[in-house]
């Protein structure tokens, strides 16, 4: 897909705020990876519509989590989203495989208004709050820590 001049714009802002973060990050052909204790934070500009753009900040906060046998999670993440103001949790099956999958923290950014202190808030605040609660989950459901040293 051909990059519109919104999207540039976008990573070349979000490029522009990790310099100004003094952030260091990983570079892909579509989005940014930060490291924040066992997880890991992307950064993923995306088009939303026409001269529109969002900025997708999501943590991976476990992989490998079971399906069967942690119904008790989804009735978990379901309580927490509904009291959450910004940002969901939830869980997302592997293709190849329906009853495993990851748990991501997950908010987004309106590409055109951001401005630095929201998306360093955001970013900071994203990265914290799956950093603190991946030992709790991984505890009770199981899986693995994004980056498990």
């Amino acid at each position: 897909m051909e990059q519109t001049k919104e999207l540039m714009a976008l990573h070349e802002k979000v490029m522009r705020f990790f310099r100004e973060m003094d952030v260091t990050f990983e570079v892909t052909k579509e989005y940014y990876r930060v490291r924040s204790g066992s997880t890991a934070v992307i950064v993923h500009p995306l088009q939303l519509r026409e001269n529109k753009t969002l900025l997708r900040i999501v943590a991976v906060v476990l992989s490998d989590v079971k399906k069967q046998g942690n119904e008790a999670m989804f009735e978990e993440f379901n309580e927490t989203n509904s009291k959450t103001i910004f940002g969901k949790i939830y869980w997302e099956p592997y293709q190849e495989d329906a009853d495993t999958g990851n748990v991501f923290f997950e908010t987004y950014l309106i590409g055109e208004t951001m401005d630095f202190e929201e998306f360093s808030s955001v970013l900071v605040a994203t990265a914290k709050t799956a950093d603190e609660i991946d030992d709790k989950l991984k505890s009770t459901y199981g899986g693995k820590r994004f980056y498990d040293d």
